[in-house]
């Protein structure tokens, strides 16, 4: 009886909580808003209509530092197909974070996530983790780990579809 009660009461309190689904590949992207290192803010939701690669990354990692010189020329090659680049920095400050867009040369903007929200939102569980979201803001592929070009092209195509 004890355990009856208690799985009642437990179901009754997530039922009381809000929900946040972890976004999934055919569903909408999470909106957010965050920080660049120039002192804008950037939203989702005013990219819409565009094709978006979100990449989560951190200056830390060796990973990231591999694949962010394809991502610069990605976003180079793709920028007069609409292609917006979002690099989304996981709870680091300027002080670290420009050094390594310095180092890089990188010229999509980069987002400074602090306090580790977007990250949540996003369900991110390693880095580098990168989404790719289409015209429609529907994610249509996320993908955990250090890119390659084949991979980077592969999952491009799948996003950089004709505008509507």
């Amino acid at each position: 009886m004890i355990r009856l009660v208690a799985l009642l009461a437990a179901l009754v309190l997530a039922a009381c909580q809000p929900s946040s689904a972890a976004p999934v590949v055919g569903g909408a992207a999470p909106e957010f808003s965050l920080p660049t290192l120039d002192g804008r803010t950037v939203s989702l939701a005013s990219l819409k209509g565009k094709p978006v690669l979100l990449n989560f990354w951190a200056t830390w990692c060796a990973p990231c530092r591999e694949e962010m010189p394809l991502i610069q020329r990605a976003a180079a090659r793709y920028a007069s197909s609409g292609l917006t680049v979002l690099a989304i920095d996981v709870q680091e400050g300027e002080a670290l974070v420009q050094p390594f867009v310095d180092e890089f040369g990188l010229t999509f903007p980069v987002l400074l996530d602090k306090n580790g929200e977007v990250v949540s939102r996003y369900r991110v569980r390693g880095i580098p983790t990168t989404v790719f979201i289409d015209r429609g803001g529907i994610i249509q592929s996320v993908y955990l780990g250090p890119m390659d070009e084949t991979i980077l092209e592969s999952r491009l195509n799948g996003i950089l579809g004709p505008e509507k």
